[in-house]
C-alpha cells in the first residue's frame, strides 16, 4: 500500500510580521518555531539536531535581546551619573569662587588707610600730595628716567632720578607737567628707562605705590583701590605702613 505525503500548508507568516522591516524579536521567532512544528510533514518530520538547532537559535536571540536591554540601562544610568557630575562639580566651583572672593574680601579690607606696593605702572595724583611712582632695578643704574604719561599715552613729566641701586626704589612726582603747569588730578602711567655706566639696558620693573581708599567685589574679584586706580589682590607686592 502505498502512501502519498500529505502536504503540509504554509506557514503563516502574516502573524509573525506585520511587515518586512520589523527585526525578528523573541515572540516573532517562537511564533514561527511553533507554526513550523504545527505544519511539518507527518512522514518527514524534522530531525532531532535541527530542533536543537533552531532552540539554540531561539536561546541565542533571548540572550542577545537581554544584553541589549542591559547595555542600553546602563546608557542611560552613566548618561544620569555624568550629568550629576557635572552639576556638583559646577556647585563646587561656584562655592569655591564664593569662599575665594569672601577671603580676598577680607584680606583687602584690612588694608584700608595703609600704604601698599602692588604691580603696574600706574601713578594717582589726587591733586594735593606728591604721587609715589617705583621701579625694580635688576641691577645698580647710573641714570634712571621715568616719565609719566596721560591717559592718551602722552608725556606729561619726565624726571631724572639719576643713579639708582639695585632692588626696588620709589620717586615723588609733585603733579606738575613739564611746564611747571599742575596735572590734572586722576590716573596716569608711567614707564622707566635705565642704563648703567656703559650706556647699556638695565631692567627695570615699575610698581605702584599709594595708600588704599576703598576694597570692592569685581567681575574679577576683589580690588583695592589707590585713589582711582583699582589694583586685584593677586598683584599686591607689599605692604607699606
Amino acid at each position: 500500500m502505498t502512501t502519498s505525503p500529505i502536504p503540509s500548508a504554509p506557514p503563516d507568516t502574516g502573524a509573525v510580521f506585520s511587515s518586512a522591516e520589523k527585526s525578528l524579536d523573541r515572540d516573532a521567532f517562537l511564533q514561527l518555531l511553533v507554526t513550523q512544528l504545527s505544519n511539518q510533514d507527518p512522514l518527514n518530520p524534522q530531525e532531532g539536531h535541527e530542533f536543537a538547532a533552531q532552540l539554540a537559535q531561539f536561546t541565542s536571540v533571548e540572550q542577545l535581546t537581554s544584553i541589549g536591554q542591559t547595555l542600553g540601562a546602563q546608557r542611560e544610568m552613566l548618561a544620569e551619573l555624568a550629568a550629576g557630575l557635572d552639576d556638583a562639580a559646577l556647585r563646587q566651583g561656584e562655592l569655591a569662587d564664593s569662599l575665594t572672593k569672601r577671603g580676598d574680601l577680607t584680606s583687602a579690607a584690612s588694608l584700608i588707610g595703609k600704604t601698599v606696593e602692588a604691580q603696574g605702572n600706574r601713578a594717582v595724583w589726587d591733586g594735593q600730595a606728591p604721587a609715589t611712582v617705583g621701579v625694580t632695578l635688576e641691577r645698580p643704574a647710573a641714570d634712571v628716567r621715568v616719565v609719566v604719561r596721560d591717559a592718551a599715552g602722552q608725556p606729561v613729566r619726565a624726571l631724572q632720578l639719576g643713579h639708582l641701586g639695585a632692588g626696588r626704589n620709589t620717586a615723588a612726582w609733585d603733579g606738575l607737567d613739564d611746564a611747571g603747569r599742575p596735572a590734572a588730578p586722576g590716573a596716569y602711567s608711567f614707564t622707566v628707562e635705565a642704563t648703567d655706566p656703559a650706556g647699556d639696558p638695565v631692567e627695570a620693573t615699575p610698581f605702584t605705590q599709594g595708600r588704599v581708599d576703598r576694597v570692592t567685589i569685581e567681575a574679577d574679584g576683589v580690588r583695592f583701590w589707590i585713589g582711582s586706580h583699582g589694583v586685584p589682590m593677586n598683584d599686591l607686592l607689599s605692604l607699606v605702613g
